[in-house]
């Protein structure tokens, strides 16, 4: 059986178009991501069941995940300056995802014991700006894993928006 994993490990990419983002390996379309607003989300299909990710709030907002029968699937809960989120999942497992902001912004998803899982930043090549990803220890549930990966996408859209040209697309990075 395909799993996620294997399919990160091709290095998909995603691609930008509207509010259409696409995770595509070679010419093949894997997933759409469909955002309607930062506040009322975006929906997605993965193995025959609809999601939707929801934000709430302001000062302290909250993002979730949930199934088409709107069980909550996953919850982040951010701190009040932004710069981290702790993410539960429904089973019971927690990650963290860090923001950092030096030069170029670095989102990166982690275990609780701070080991990476994949993290998105905004990177320049040759003065161009591009969104690029990089696995790191991605030896956890498939589930959670590709959840994760759709909210590290999710999270950087705007980034990418606001510094790439009309059409982004995100890449792997060694």
């Amino acid at each position: 059986m395909k799993t996620f994993k294997n399919l990160l490990e091709q290095l998909p990419q995603w691609q930008f178009k509207g509010n259409a983002y696409t995770l595509m390996l070679a010419d093949e379309n894997i997933l759409e991501l469909k955002e309607k607003s930062f506040r009322t989300g975006a929906t997605f299909q993965w193995q025959n069941e609809t999601y939707r990710i929801v934000s709430s709030g302001f000062w302290m907002p909250k993002l979730k995940i949930e199934n088409s029968a709107k069980e909550e699937v996953l919850s982040v809960q951010t701190n009040l300056w932004r710069t981290s989120s702790d993410i539960q999942f429904a089973g019971g497992n927690t990650y963290r995802v860090v923001i950092k902001n030096n030069t170029l912004v670095n989102i990166i998803y982690q275990k609780q014991d701070g080991t990476e899982v994949f993290h998105y930043r905004l990177d320049t090549k040759k003065w161009t700006p591009q969104v690029v990803y990089k696995l790191g220890d991605i030896n956890i549930p498939d589930y959670e894993l590709f959840m994760l990966f759709i909210l590290g996408v999710f999270t950087i859209k705007d980034i990418a928006k606001e510094n790439v040209a009309s059409s982004v697309v995100i890449t792997a990075s060694a």
